[in-house]
């Protein structure tokens, strides 16, 4: 898998400067009317509402992620999609076939239909291909056409800060109002894409399936009974994981959500009157590059437009040369400019942090405020237990805040994979100074226990906080490979 992702982000250093042309913004819906807004900054409480509102639903329950673990938390979502698909709810699951495939694979999601739930696979062109590399990397779940919830959570144990090694600080927001329709809308658009494909069903052999008669003809009986022995044992095998997986009890369940319900009792409710959703379309090669990048633009637009303060919460910091002159015009027209992002003791995948420290020294220079998570939970952050507590804390949020007074959330992340690759979704709410002062003050949390960085003698004192003699060598192996394919951007 890590050799996969490393490849990814090589191939999409390498391949997009040729595309990533300049396009007309559309596909934006923007709704004047008041829209109920619950912040989930806590994944243990994004875990929660999540399980509320699927027990919720009375019609339909639309799941769409880039990841989605076959752990606790996974198997918990599939145990409670089953009970509403059983009851007569419509459950459909869009899953990224990249990230996706070997955990919940083509047997997996045929024992689902048995239940009713209904899934796609996006883009199951090979990840050693060009077009392989444009992924869906939106998440979202829609309940009944009213509720939704987006922001930057996949399915998976450390996503909801319930893994004991490692968990991500993120980010979602749940809405409830019109434009729900238009983020089902969007859902609708991708399930509906030729690039989405219905799983391969993966049924129990029969010996009179045409593969083993093709075998006995032209070999023999014996040899064809032990082909299909060997299949059925290996498909057996599977079946049991997977019915013992779906029907396994978790005691530590009540315990989780008595902790999420009380955070969300806790939990600021906002509303906002000017709401925006913005998403980009499915789509493969030059013409998506060109036509279906619309997340992106209305960020940028929106950078140009800050007047005095913008600030940027992104696992990857990643400039290419579309936002090396938004961030440099930002710093020289005097907007003041902080990032929130990994260092190398918090970085996920190791070869992001060459190009960050590479890239940085410059625009420090020019006045850039850099954060660096040290791996560390923030103080006001609820932990399940003390093992979770102690775990090493990376941030995967994916938020911007304009002039103190204008919010975006959704799936896009400061990088060419974002910018170029990946379809993404986001949403604004302009004009409310009370939920950007609630962003912000979340954001200011997990700052304070953040390395700040605003020269280039504190990024080379404090650029290996933390870090392992491991992350170390990592970082040097990869950095200048990084650095070389940086240039052809």
């Amino acid at each position: 898998m890590k050799v996969n992702l490393l490849f990814i982000i090589f191939i999409s250093l390498i391949t997009f400067k040729a595309y990533g042309q300049t396009s007309p913004l559309r596909n934006i819906f923007s709704s004047n009317k008041e829209h109920e807004l619950i912040l989930l900054n806590n994944g243990i409480a994004a875990f929660e509402k999540r399980i509320q509102l699927i027990e919720s639903a009375k019609r339909s329950i639309d799941l769409e992620t880039f990841i989605f673990d076959f752990d606790v938390t996974g198997t918990i979502i599939l145990q409670k999609l089953i009970e509403k698909s059983l009851q007569g709810v419509r459950v459909r699951l869009l899953l990224d076939s990249f990230m996706i495939s070997e955990t919940l694979n083509d047997q997996v999601l045929t024992e689902l239909t048995r239940y009713g739930i209904t899934s796609k696979f996006y883009n199951r062109k090979s990840v050693l291909t060009y077009k392989g590399q444009f992924r869906n990397h939106r998440k979202s779940i829609i309940i009944d056409d009213e509720k939704a919830i987006i922001g930057g959570r996949n399915i998976s144990d450390a996503y909801f800060e319930l893994d004991a090694n490692k968990n991500y600080l993120d980010r979602e927001i749940l809405i409830r109002g019109e434009i729900v329709s238009k983020i089902q809308e969007s859902f609708n658009n991708f399930w509906n894409s030729s690039l989405s494909s219905s799983p391969k069903h993966i049924f129990r052999p029969s010996f009179k399936d045409i593969k083993y008669q093709n075998i006995k003809k032209a070999k023999d009986f014996t040899t064809a009974k032990q082909f299909f022995q060997y299949d059925i044992s290996i498909w057996d095998k599977e079946h049991l994981r997977i019915k013992n997986q779906l029907d396994q009890k978790f005691p530590e369940l009540e315990t989780i959500r008595s902790i999420g319900e009380q955070i969300l009792e806790e939990s600021p409710k906002f509303s906002c009157s000017k709401n925006t959703f913005i998403s980009d379309f499915p789509g493969l090669g030059k013409e998506h590059l060109k036509n279906d990048r619309y997340v992106k633009y209305e960020i940028f637009k929106r950078i140009t437009q800050a007047q005095q303060k913008v600030v940027i919460d992104s696992p990857f910091f990643i400039l290419d040369n579309e936002t090396k002159p938004l961030i440099k015009n930002m710093l020289l027209n005097g907007v003041e400019v902080e990032i929130m992002t990994n260092g190398l003791h918090a970085s996920d995948p190791g070869y992001a942090v060459g190009p960050l420290y590479s890239q940085v020294k410059k625009y420090l220079d020019y006045g850039l405020n850099l954060f660096l998570i040290s791996g560390e939970s923030p103080d006001s952050n609820v932990s399940y237990n003390l093992q979770t507590q102690s775990s090493r804390f990376v941030t995967h949020s994916k938020s911007i805040i304009f002039d103190s007074k204008s919010s975006m959330i959704g799936s896009f992340n400061f990088d060419p994979r974002s910018n170029n690759l990946s379809t993404e979704l986001a949403y604004f709410c302009d004009d409310n100074f009370d939920l950007a002062n609630e962003f912000m003050q979340n954001i200011q949390d997990r700052m304070d226990v953040s390395a700040q960085i605003d020269d280039k003698k504190q990024l080379k004192k404090l650029k290996f906080l933390n870090a392992s003699f491991g992350q170390k060598i990592l970082y040097y192996g990869l950095k200048f490979p990084s650095l070389m394919l940086i240039n052809f951007l």
